[in-house]
């Protein structure tokens, strides 16, 4: 695509109220710094795409006052003649502000902004005029062929990707061909579906870990030998563990026998409770009956109070079993708590323990003669890292148990915490309806016999009287304490489990000498492993200095003036890709301004050829270049000139 600029007005663009500029296939213009020579770069950006040549969208547009604020109600265009493939074509960009009177306001208020677009006057919508500007030429391509400095600011990877394009990557099957090595390298990728570099990560973090691996096993299987106990007495462990399990066994039969003591005083008390209530509430209900009977007038009350009276004898019950609970929970509390104070105790002793050094030590087992002091300390160093070691593992065991105990603890003094509050609930409800009771039973009674002479000589009445009197004064079944018993349960229970601890030292001896014969093994498989792998990085390290140099070659045969550098040596002898241009050995960010605009055109050259693309380059601080790099295309160089205090084209 051929894109030329014929002619260019402005119309109250960034301070310019109206400016007209023809356009040749190569002209410049000159004007003092202010007098808008980049304006007419940012106008015909701004007309394509709404942005300026810093590819901002929002940028003043607006005329200004002396004192900065905007003059509003202008309208501000730009309008545009081009050759297009040789076709004639004007396109006009127009902002303006919207204006709107409101019902019942005198004044105008400002809504916003309007943007119009027009193709050779033909108005169009915003999306279809962008469609028309995407569909002659992509934005970024644009950019690239009209700005020197644009290819040059753009990502290194971007830059990279788009000189390989540009020159034609040089395939992996060139560069292996004729060596052996390399064709295996090759295959081995395409087998595995990885890049090179993939491949390089893996190896050399296959080998990093390798030799960490490596490193590690003598002072493995050194460790493994001192911490590999002496053969204990199995037998006399195993009859210690039989007796402490036979002493166990008979303390959960007594706890068996007094939990089921526990129940059946639990349910004695209960049957008690129910056989009182019973008669209470039959008592209540003769009571009533007769009540009833003497007066007429004293139904409501009567039966009020018959209510009430029942509801105090169940509410007896709850505060009754609600007490048992409390009990059982401080129990269990209790033996939960001289669990904890055990295990805190043994922690403690345990914590206190030291290492002893033994004077032997420091004498070398094979010949007698007093090791080298270092010797000695290193020997002391390791034993005290392994007795630490020990000692932290014993800690965190009884911590863990510990931990345990303290979560028990929780749940039964929440529960213990719960148990109270039902108590006290049950406690309050029956306070309450005992006020209630002897507010009824205080109210006026009418002339009628007296109801206790009446009850007195019923005999049912009276039955249920002794009947009652007799139960409570029945002495209450005592729930047996299990504290005493559990605590002494649960130190059996620690000596056992030290006990069978013992019984795992045979165990350990002979996995420790099968752990022994298989770090041997490994070390040789490490070993062999890693120089297979160094083998293969050797190779990948002469494929890729291979591919270097036919990549960077290919692309620099492009250019005249630049030259690109396209990979990183680094300190370890390996190599990074980059993308770097270059003048005559000098990195682009060291360049002065006039090789940085020289450098950007003969991009600008090469990137025409390859898109077969054209359009307006806009030079700007061109006066900074004694001779410009020459371009095929319609070139705009803006000068600095102090003289010309207004725009001068030629």
């Amino acid at each position: 695509m051929n894109i030329e600029l014929k002619s260019l007005k402005l119309t109250n663009f960034k301070g310019i109220k109206s400016l007209t500029i023809p356009f040749s296939h190569n002209m410049a213009i000159y004007g003092d710094n202010g007098t808008g020579k980049t304006t007419i770069a940012d106008a015909f950006l701004w007309l394509l795409f709404g942005k300026n040549t810093e590819d901002a969208k929002d940028f003043g547009v607006k005329t200004l006052r002396p004192d900065g604020s905007v003059i509003h109600r202008l309208e501000h265009e730009v309008e545009g003649v081009l050759l297009i493939e040789g076709q004639e074509t004007t396109l006009k960009r127009t902002l303006k502000e919207k204006w709107v009177k409101r019902r019942g306001e005198e004044e105008e208020e400002f809504t916003g902004h309007e943007t119009s677009f027009f193709i050779n006057d033909v108005p169009y919508k915003a999306g279809e005029y962008q469609k028309y500007i995407s569909d002659l030429i992509d934005e970024k391509l644009f950019k690239l062929i009209t700005n020197p400095d644009y290819f040059n600011s753009l990502p290194w990877t971007e830059r990279r990707e788009t000189l390989v394009r540009i020159a034609g990557e040089v395939s992996d099957e060139q560069i292996a061909e004729g060596n052996p090595g390399f064709m295996t390298l090759l295959a081995e990728l395409a087998t595995s579906k990885k890049t090179l570099e993939d491949c390089k990560k893996q190896y050399a973090a296959e080998k990093k870990k390798l030799k960490d691996e490596l490193e590690l096993i003598p002072a493995r299987i050194d460790e493994l030998k001192r911490n590999t106990p002496e053969q204990p007495d199995l037998k006399a462990i195993a009859v210690a563990v039989e007796g402490l399990m036979k002493k166990i066994a008979a303390i959960d039969k007594k706890i068996e026998d007094q939990t089921l003591i526990s129940k059946e005083a639990l349910a004695k008390i209960e049957a008690r409770q129910k056989e009182i209530s019973a008669a209470k509430i039959r008592m209540q209900e003769i009571r009533t009956d007769e009540q009833i009977k003497l007066s007429g007038a004293g139904k409501e009350v009567a039966a009020k109070i018959q209510s009430l009276k029942a509801d105090i004898v169940n509410s007896t019950i709850r505060v009754s079993r609600g007490s048992e609970l409390l009990k059982q929970s401080v129990a269990e509390r209790s033996v939960l708590e001289a669990k904890i104070e055990a295990l805190r105790k043994e922690w403690d002793e345990k914590n206190a323990e030291e290492l002893i050094f033994d004077e032997l030590e420091s004498i070398c087992p094979t010949c007698l003669r007093e090791l080298q002091p270092e010797t000695i300390e290193e020997n002391k160093a390791k034993m005290t890292a392994n007795f630490n070691a020990a000692k932290l593992e014993a800690l965190n065991r009884i911590t863990e148990r510990g931990k345990k105990l303290t979560e028990s603890l929780t749940v039964c003094a929440n529960a213990e915490a719960n148990n109270s509050k039902i108590l006290d609930e049950s406690k309050a409800e029956l306070n309450k309806l005992s006020g209630e009771l002897k507010k009824l039973e205080s109210l006026p009674k009418s002339e009628t016999p007296d109801i206790e002479a009446v009850l007195s000589g019923i005999k049912e009445y009276t039955d249920l009287q002794d009947k009652i009197e007799i139960l409570s004064k029945a002495e209450d079944v005592k729930t047996p304490d299990l504290t005493e018993i559990k605590v002494e349960k649960f130190n059996l229970n620690q000596l056992l489990d030290a006990e069978k601890a013992k019984l795992a030292v045979k165990e350990q001896i002979e996995k420790s000498k099968e752990r022994e014969a298989e770090l041997l093994r490994q070390e040789k498989e490490y070993a062999q492993q890693i120089a297979d792998l160094e083998k293969r990085e050797f190779i990948i390290a002469g494929f890729t200095k291979a591919k270097i140099d036919a990549v960077t070659g290919k692309i620099n045969a492009l250019f005249s003036l630049c030259q690109f550098k396209m990979f990183n040596t680094l300190i370890n002898g390996g190599v990074e890709p980059c993308c770097e241009t270059m003048v005559n050995g000098v990195p682009y960010s060291d360049l002065n301004n006039g090789g940085r605009i020289n450098a950007g055109r003969e991009i600008i050259s090469v990137l025409n050829r390859y898109y077969f693309s054209q359009a307006p380059v806009f030079t700007d601080n061109a006066e900074s270049v004694t001779e410009l790099f020459p371009l095929e295309c319609q070139t705009v160089n803006l000068v600095v000139s102090e003289k010309d205090k207004k725009l001068r084209i030629e």
